[in-house]
């Protein structure tokens, strides 16, 4: 969450486009609240050490395009926050975002509307024991053509924390991880057409699953594959539990 209102860009019922840009060493870049609507096109952000989040949408509309975000690690890994927050009523629609060599947590959504499409998340470690690399609440999610690459946490599981959402994820990837990768409570989920390879889980205590810890919620799961998954411990690529029966 928010730790100070100290932020390079802030948008209060306003619209601010960021395009055709570099932006490097500049933390606390951008905070945008209540119905205000940011877009950033062909932008890079490089190379950032962060002592708060780097971006945040509260009650937004946040539209990104063609726009990287690469080599970003904390300035103390005793203070740990996610980069990405999107919050109450907010919509972020990514289209060709690649994400490469962010120190996570990386993304936090609550009650909000995402969209990621023809992406890139690859080379990301979470510092934090606590909270999950990628934690998306009560929020309507979709996650098309994209693909995922070497994401490891510190926190015992798992690398997605997803509770209460309605979600699709199709035609993607997900590749080289080493904790649980969904951890789901509540909702309803589906996947179509996913690649899953090379995953373990390198944690010293027994989890429910090494992919899908499935509880309370809808679980679709179609033409998909997974190869090369190990683990420490005997468990299954599915486990689904339900208090209701």
């Amino acid at each position: 969450m928010l730790l100070s209102d100290d932020y390079a860009i802030k948008a209060l019922k306003s619209q601010v486009q960021i395009s055709n840009s570099i932006v490097q060493d500049n933390d606390q870049l951008l905070i945008a609240n209540t119905q205000s609507i940011l877009d950033i096109i062909n932008t890079t952000f490089a190379n950032i050490t962060c002592n708060n989040v780097l971006f945040s949408a509260i009650s937004s509309a946040v539209t990104i395009r063609n726009v990287s975000l690469k080599n970003v690690s904390y300035l103390s890994t005793s203070n740990v926050f996610s980069k990405i927050e999107i919050l109450s009523q907010s919509s972020f629609d990514a289209d060709n975002f690649t994400i490469d060599g962010v120190v996570g947590p990386l993304i936090y959504a609550t009650e909000s509307t995402i969209n990621v499409s023809n992406s890139l998340i690859q080379n990301s470690l979470n510092y934090d024991n606590l909270n999950p690399l990628i934690s998306l609440d009560s929020s309507t999610i979709g996650f098309a053509n994209t693909s995922m690459k070497n994401l490891k946490s510190l926190l015992f599981s798992p690398i997605f924390s997803l509770s209460s959402n309605t979600f699709e994820l199709s035609n993607s990837s997900i590749t080289d991880f080493d904790k649980t990768l969904f951890g789901i409570d509540e909702g309803v989920y589906s996947f179509k057409g996913l690649k899953v390879q090379n995953g373990s889980n390198t944690a010293t205590k027994a989890s429910n699953s090494i992919v899908f810890d499935t509880k309370n919620a809808n679980l679709s799961l179609s033409n998909s594959e997974f190869t090369g998954i190990s683990t420490l411990h005997s468990c299954p690529i599915v486990y689904i539990e339900r208090d209701d029966f």
